[in-house]
């Protein structure tokens, strides 16, 4: 049985106990410690003459050295008990501020104190006034006024309004900072401009140093105003077109390949369109058949030319395209020599469906072939191939042709192309 001597004795041996583990729990740990103690060694180390001159006049091995140096006479200067010991004794809490000083302190101070050096200056003047309009203006002031006195004066306004007096400041906030007169700094950037230096490369990069202005004075003094030639005397007399003009005829003189002797035709009928003709003397290997497409006079290919142009831009993109797949020889020639003649039927039959706004119907899976054989029955009837084709025979097309299958089948006229085993469906409807 316990007497109450014997329990109030272990009481009190336990109050101590709870005591020394409220002592322990409010102990700062070595992190706390070290967030309290950096930024009064970090402010030291940083006013360190000794260590500020290493960062601006020595190396970076030379400055770690005395960066170690400065955060022992700061720790010892601080009269510090807690921070002397835990300096001394714990390893991590040395090499950790050792580190985070050297780290925090050493680039600041080494481009605060270093030497002035021509970059610097080249640096400053590259960056102007952080405005990429002035510095398309100072280019273009430059180059009609680089050599004029004024032109100090007109820099200091541009850089900040100034009237000049005020020299052009090169890392201020650094001892070793200067001021650049404006004379100076005028023959500067016409070196800089001169060497191609005065736009940074990034600025290159992102197309920065494009100068809309100076383009549009540029085309301007060549003849052109708002993308139109108003003065073709101008253009044609400009040195920069003049050379271009003169290396394109001698890169097409060339190019061009030596043209043959044509072929004597004086003893040849009268050809149309859709004629096939031959030259030659009757030897198969010598012999080339021709198509002909379509005749003009000399002097109305580049008029024709345009007016086929613009005849296609009417069209939509897709007949367009289509257009262009069969005119190319490589896809020509694959048709002609690989596919034949029903790859090129489908794809010219799509060509006018489209040309007619609809492609394709639910019932009937050939109606693009029926089509193409309706409209070419109306085409081949009525000679509508003879006439050069044109935007309005084009966009009328379809148009012309229904109306003329529907006086065939009324009875008012006659299909020379019908054929008895039609296997079009009964209901289809043109």
């Amino acid at each position: 049985m316990q007497t109450s001597s014997a329990f109030s004795f272990a009481r009190e041996q336990s109050q101590p106990e709870a005591a020394d583990q409220e002592a322990e729990a409010a102990k700062p740990t070595l992190r706390e410690l070290h967030e309290k103690y950096k930024p009064i060694v970090l402010e030291a180390v940083t006013q360190d003459a000794r260590y500020r001159n290493a960062c601006g006049h020595s190396d970076y091995e030379n400055a770690m050295i005395e960066c170690n140096a400065a955060v022992r006479r700061a720790i010892l200067d601080s009269h510090d008990i807690e921070l002397i010991r835990l300096f001394s004794d714990v390893p991590e809490f040395r090499q950790r501020l050792h580190r985070e000083v050297a780290d925090e302190t050493y680039p600041k101070l080494h481009e605060l104190l270093r030497p002035l050096s021509d970059n610097d200056i080249d640096r400053a003047i590259q960056s102007w006034n952080g405005k990429i309009e002035s510095k398309h203006a100072v280019v273009r002031y430059m180059k009609k006024h680089g050599r004029e006195k004024d032109t100090a004066a007109w820099l200091a306004h541009e850089f900040d309004g100034g009237d000049g007096k005020t020299p052009f400041a090169i890392r201020p906030e650094s001892p070793n900072g200067m001021a650049l007169p404006w004379p100076k700094v005028q023959r500067r950037i016409a070196q800089l401009i001169k060497e191609d230096r005065f736009y940074t490369q990034v600025e290159k990069d992102n197309l920065d140093d494009v100068d809309p202005i100076a383009i549009r004075e540029t085309l301007a003094q060549r003849g052109i105003v708002d993308g139109q030639v108003v003065d073709p005397e101008k253009l044609d007399s400009d040195p920069f077109v003049q050379r271009v003009m003169a290396d394109a005829q001698r890169i097409a003189a060339e190019e061009t390949p030596e043209q043959p002797t044509p072929p004597d035709l004086s003893g040849q009928p009268i050809t149309r369109m859709g004629d096939n003709i031959t030259i030659g003397n009757g030897d198969p290997v010598h012999e080339i058949d021709i198509m002909v497409n379509e005749v003009l006079p000399k002097g109305k290919v580049l008029e024709r030319a345009w007016e086929i142009a613009r005849m296609w831009k009417t069209m939509p993109y897709e007949n367009r395209t289509i257009m262009s797949n069969l005119a190319k020889r490589p896809l020509k020639k694959l048709l002609m020599e690989d596919l034949k003649l029903h790859t090129v039927s489908e794809q010219y039959g799509s060509l006018l469906r489209i040309a007619a706004g609809e492609l394709g119907d639910e019932n009937s899976a050939q109606q693009d072939e029926k089509y193409i054989s309706r409209v070419n029955d109306w085409r081949y009837a009525t000679r509508d191939m003879e006439a050069p084709q044109t935007a309005e025979s084009w966009r009328t097309m379809p148009k012309k042709a229904t109306e003329w299958w529907e006086k065939v089948r009324a009875g008012e006229i006659e299909n020379p192309y019908v054929f008895e085993h039609s296997n079009e469906p009964e209901d289809y409807e043109f």
